[in-house]
């Protein structure tokens, strides 16, 4: 089991995601395939196929580990990108699917599946939504360089006023 409040590797939510197959239920996770990076192209980092209500769909899943949007509009650019050569299920694996995540995967029309069992699929076989549960993994980061720039002009105010 993965601690809380530590910056997760794409390797680790993978393997993450595989264990925990239950916890998507009704969602049945079938199975969890790594696909190596080949070349200098984009590739998926992994085949995912699942199982609700009898159907059974395949996707090919980009692991995230951050979940801040930048990074995450960035992966769903590659994501359309690859879409556009053939007609595949794409999934976004990430720690957690937030508010904005969700509204950006439904902006695209993709799907998304997150490590505390919440998950938004989109494709023309399925259509399968489950957003309630909390997050497990919340993200922190420390403030870099805090005390230069335009950062740090409020603390030098403080300093210069107490004199």
């Amino acid at each position: 089991m993965i601690q809380a409040n530590t910056i997760l590797s794409e390797k680790a939510i993978l393997t993450e995601f595989s264990r925990q197959k239950g916890r998507y239920f009704p969602l049945e996770i079938l199975s969890v395939e790594a696909q190596p990076g080949v070349g200098t192209g984009y590739r998926p980092d992994a085949r995912v196929t699942l199982r609700w209500r009898g159907r059974k769909v395949v996707f090919l899943a980009e692991i995230n580990a951050r979940t801040a949007p930048k990074g995450i509009d960035q992966s769903l650019g590659q994501m359309k990108t690859y879409a556009a050569r053939g007609k595949q299920n794409l999934l976004l694996v990430v720690p957690y699917l937030s508010k904005t995540i969700v509204e950006m995967l439904n902006r695209e029309r993709l799907s998304g599946l997150d490590l505390n069992g919440n998950y938004l699929l989109q494709s023309p076989e399925m259509m399968a939504i489950r957003l309630d549960q909390k997050n497990q993994f919340p993200e922190s980061q420390p403030i870099r360089k805090i005390f230069s720039g335009n950062s740090s002009l409020v603390g030098r105010l403080f300093l210069a006023a107490k004199r």
